[in-house]
């Protein structure tokens, strides 16, 4: 048990610079989504924002590859991460902006997809970033169902996603089209966006290689990257481009974490990364909020004191209350349940 307890510790230290990665992602995001605040809308980051939520989605992946235990304990692990926080954003968005369709939260709930909507991706739903859980889920379960099997598995589904984006015209490397009126299941099962999430699994499941050559991995990542910075490579929203440069700026990090550089200068976007998951789901709510809660409007007196207030209060409410201590305790008695269930059948035996 010492022993375990010791792999875990270390495993911790080896990855904790992904949240630094994952801070810097959801900053990117954030700066994109809320690009109307003085300041913001210099920033480059609303031609690109789409990269932001493809790193999210590479690093989805390489975290979930390196699950390990039985399959009840993952399931577990990812539901009461997931849909707590998801329901209590959606509670907290009716509080803040008082729309009050009911059919609408319910579907928001259960699918995350609006199948109608035309927009530039995926279709928005009620709490517009919450699309892109509709392909973490799809990711979870395929990665449920293989387990042991997970890297044939993957390499045979991967290969169903580059058939299908080509039979229907679309590239398998860019994830930019849109669901509109010709929408069906298929198109979200066989999704190039899924590609992003088995591009960080592969990575996850290659380490071992990518640590024998560090420094010739690292020259390499960086310039993958700086030919995306200079043009040399098109940016697109997919595995082309959004997957290159989140694979470039893992392995970077992971370089550079040798060397304790993350934690020495980054060490401030680790408690970001932490967070994440929670800001991502509510920062999305602060606009109506405050149009509805305040009637100020951008550009007004205390409108970004207001805005701000309004985002801490959703943020603190979503991960301390929801996400730390109610998701947690649902993890330990869903746990307690599991193993009393195990020696149950043991004694049986």
């Amino acid at each position: 048990m010492f022993h375990l307890a010791l792999r875990s510790q270390s495993v911790q230290k080896r990855l904790s610079y992904l949240d630094f990665v994952r801070g810097f992602s959801f900053l990117w995001v954030l700066s994109f989504h809320w690009r109307f605040l003085p300041g913001l809308d210099a920033i480059r980051t609303p031609t690109y924002g789409q990269l932001g939520v493809d790193l999210f989605f590479v690093l989805s992946g390489y975290f979930i590859w390196g699950a390990v235990g039985n399959r009840g304990a993952f399931a577990i692990k990812r539901i009461s991460r997931i849909y707590p926080a998801l329901l209590s954003s959606l509670f907290l968005y009716w509080m803040a902006t008082g729309i009050g369709d009911v059919n609408a939260y319910l579907r928001n709930a259960l699918f995350f997809i609006n199948p109608g909507s035309s927009s530039p991706s995926f279709g928005y739903t009620l709490l517009g970033p919450t699309y892109t859980l509709t392909y973490e889920v799809l990711f979870y379960l395929i990665v449920f169902l293989a387990w042991s099997e997970r890297l044939k598995f993957s390499l045979i589904y991967i290969l169903f996603v580059i058939g299908y984006s080509l039979l229907n015209g679309r590239s398998p490397l860019n994830a930019s089209f849109s669901l509109g009126s010709g929408f069906s299941p298929l198109d979200v099962l066989l999704n190039p966006v899924m590609l992003l999430f088995f591009t960080g699994g592969i990575l996850r499941a290659l380490e071992e290689q990518v640590d024998r050559y560090p420094g010739l991995i690292f020259c390499g990542a960086v310039m993958v990257l700086c030919g995306y910075v200079n043009g040399v490579f098109p940016l697109s929203h997919g595995v082309s481009s959004g997957g290159g440069i989140a694979v470039a700026v893992i392995l970077i990090c992971r370089f550079l974490a040798r060397f304790n550089v993350i934690d020495r200068f980054f060490r401030g976007l680790a408690p970001i990364g932490v967070v994440s998951y929670s800001g991502y789901l509510v920062h999305d709510i602060v606009p109506d909020g405050v149009r509805h809660l305040s009637g100020v409007k951008v550009g007004e007196p205390h409108y970004l004191v207001i805005f701000l207030t309004l985002f801490a209060v959703l943020l603190a409410v979503n991960y301390l209350i929801v996400e730390k201590f109610f998701s947690s305790r649902l993890q330990t008695i869903a746990h307690d349940f599991l193993e009393k269930r195990g020696d149950i059948h043991r004694r049986i035996a």
